[in-house]
């Protein structure tokens, strides 16, 4: 079995929770040949931010989405201790595990919430040209982050970004190097 070391950019200890949570998802998606996240939103990071502070999967406003040309989207919440240990709980501890579960909408092997995380981050939006995102962080017990995600397919022009993909290439994602 071929194993890839995950390269972070240089820059990711200065990064925000929320930029390093949208780093990691996309490493996952482009390890396995999946299209990256091309970048953040103002107005997706906000629907992010309430999923965050509520300690829930964010439930973006339909008009917001709408606005964006998003055409389908799928979320993500965590509470743990940054954006490498929240990816490692949705991309391989997020199925049933008996009472160690953490995941709750896997309370039993089989249930339809079982690597549901998983397939959330891998989801290619295989007829929409663009993919935005949104991320947000915010405190929770123990000095553990709250992170919430948003992710979308879409048609139409490219937003704002708050933070692109591109921006985590320029700083050695993924092995790639600044010219």
């Amino acid at each position: 079995m071929l194993k890839r070391k995950v390269i972070l950019p240089r820059n990711y200890a200065s990064l925000t929770r929320a930029e390093q949570t949208f780093v990691v998802i996309n490493l996952e998606r482009v390890d396995r040949g999946i299209r990256p996240i091309v970048g953040m939103t103002a107005r997706l990071n906000r629907q992010a931010k309430a999923g965050a502070v509520a300690a829930a999967d964010p439930n973006p406003l339909i008009s917001v989405l709408r606005q964006l040309g998003v055409r389908r989207y799928r979320t993500l919440w965590a509470q743990d201790y940054g954006a490498l240990a929240s990816d490692y709980e949705w991309m391989y501890d997020d199925g049933y595990a008996g009472a160690m579960t953490a995941n709750i909408t896997c309370r039993y092997a089989g249930a339809p919430g079982c690597w549901g995380h998983r397939r959330a981050i891998l989801m290619r939006f295989r007829t929409f040209p663009l993919l935005l995102g949104g991320t947000a962080a915010a405190h929770a017990v123990d000095g553990a982050d709250s992170l919430a995600v948003v992710l979308t397919g879409g048609h139409g022009r490219a937003p704002h970004f708050t933070y692109t993909w591109r921006n985590a290439l320029r700083h050695g994602a993924d092995g790639h190097r600044t010219r």
